[in-house]
């Protein structure tokens, strides 16, 4: 249900498609994690940090405010992964990085180091406010529709968690903390709307599958149908505005 879940938003946000940039940030952030869930509990896990984080690292490359995500992961690895200390926290730095440590000789003999440095300092880059979501109709209603669901889901989860494993809940504790922080970061700054859009879809689609899955009320039923009634809804309607445009 995370696969249906995840392709089910993902053709709700067929713009994010061609975009090759937020593909490998949103497929970076998969691996990261894959890497990162393989951490839990383990005294050491530095191997498996320093995988994670080495992909979190070649995000940057494409995403550099994906930057501002790691000490959020940090904080996963200390409360709910519980498997941060200080051999796990350089592995992380290390990991991190390490893409740029390969990629500098290249630059350096290419003559572009002023590239890289321009790079790494456009994280302190931000949109004045005043230039404000200067974005379609299809990106509100993805992006509505899918804090919709994001905020279904955590309300689910909050509410049974006590039903799922301890680590389940730990997992799903990082899923929260991560989408509610990509959601600040989009209202504050929507100039990086379709990388965050990649972000936010991964770790939304965990939460909303969970609700999907494990609940059976006459009420959760009826929102089910809803739900693909709309997202079906919403992909007939992107995908008509472009054959209009074709057309």
């Amino acid at each position: 249900m995370v696969s249906c879940s995840f392709l089910m938003l993902l053709l709700v946000s067929a713009f994010l498609i061609p975009d090759t940039r937020t593909s490998i940030v949103t497929l970076c952030i998969v691996a990261a994690y894959t890497f990162l869930f393989h951490a839990y509990q383990l005294r050491r896990s530095m191997s498996w940090v320093y995988t994670s984080f080495v992909f979190i690292g070649i995000a940057s490359f494409f995403f550099i405010q994906i930057i501002f995500f790691v000490p959020l992961i940090w904080v996963s690895m200390s409360f709910f992964l519980l498997t941060l200390n200080w051999r796990s926290f350089f592995a992380s730095i290390l990991g991190l990085l390490t893409p740029y440590w390969l990629s500098l000789g290249v630059f350096f003999f290419s003559d572009a180091t002023d590239k890289m440095l321009d790079h790494i300092t456009s994280i302190a880059y931000f949109q004045p406010l005043p230039d404000y979501w200067n974005y379609d109709i299809h990106h509100y209603v993805a992006f509505g529709f899918i804090l919709l669901l994001m905020i279904i889901g955590i309300i689910h989860f909050t509410r049974n968690s006590y039903l799922d494993k301890i680590r389940t809940r730990m997992f799903f504790n990082t899923f929260i903390l991560m989408s509610t922080a990509c959601v600040a970061l989009i209202v504050l700054q929507p100039i990086h709307f379709y990388p965050l859009m990649g972000i936010l879809i991964v770790n939304v689609s965990p939460l909303i599958a969970h609700y999907i899955t494990l609940t059976h009320t006459r009420l959760t039923n009826i929102s089910f149908f809803i739900i693909i009634a709309i997202s079906i809804s919403i992909i007939a309607f992107n995908l008509w505005s472009r054959l209009l445009t074709f057309l």
